[in-house]
């Protein structure tokens, strides 16, 4: 949905993730991806700084995680294919990925887009969720992406999203599951 660049915020590298004109209902996503989780901090979310337009073009500063790779990969990188990977290494980001969800979920959101891209795990062995794009309330009562499509990546919707009906955490449940089930495979 839109470019991301790494920029300098004061004496800080950052994320510039930026968004050039179109739909009101795109421009409206994006800016919600902002303020959606603007004030929760967790350590296994991406941290995001300031949100802003210049000379038409609207943009959101966040945390740069240069030394990050997706998820499964990260899970994976040592096992061949049809190897169970390193299972302590599993344990520990599944967990930590449950403790950012429970934060999501915590304040009544649901992610909605869930996948090894949007999950991705510093050098350290941090697990930070990204990319609130598709964001919505967990209640299913005001989707605050809802223009009349399907909104996700199809291998990770749980079915109920997949269908156009209201996802709520137990959606993100099953992006989980998804995503661990091609660690182990």
């Amino acid at each position: 949905m839109g470019e991301v660049f790494v920029a300098w915020q004061g004496s800080q590298r950052v994320a510039l993730k930026t968004f050039q004109r179109a739909s009101s209902t795109k421009l409206l996503r994006f800016k919600n991806e902002f303020r959606s989780l603007a004030d929760v901090r967790h350590p296994n979310l991406v941290e995001l700084y300031a949100l802003g337009t210049v000379k038409g073009r609207s943009f959101f500063t966040m945390e740069l995680l240069e030394d990050a790779e997706p998820l499964v990969d990260w899970v994976r990188r040592d096992a061949s294919p049809g190897e169970l990977p390193d299972l302590g290494r599993l344990e520990g980001a599944l967990g930590q990925l449950a403790l950012g969800l429970a934060e999501i979920h915590h304040h009544g959101y649901v992610h909605r887009d869930l996948k090894p891209s949007n999950v991705l795990v510093t050098a350290a062995g941090r697990v930070v969720i990204l990319d609130f794009g598709l964001i919505s309330t967990a209640d299913g009562e005001r989707v605050l992406t809802r223009d009349g499509q399907i909104l996700g990546t199809p291998l990770y919707m749980a079915p109920e999203q997949a269908v156009g009906l209201p996802a709520g955490p137990p959606a993100d449940v099953y992006a989980v599951g998804v995503m661990l089930y091609e660690c182990l495979t």
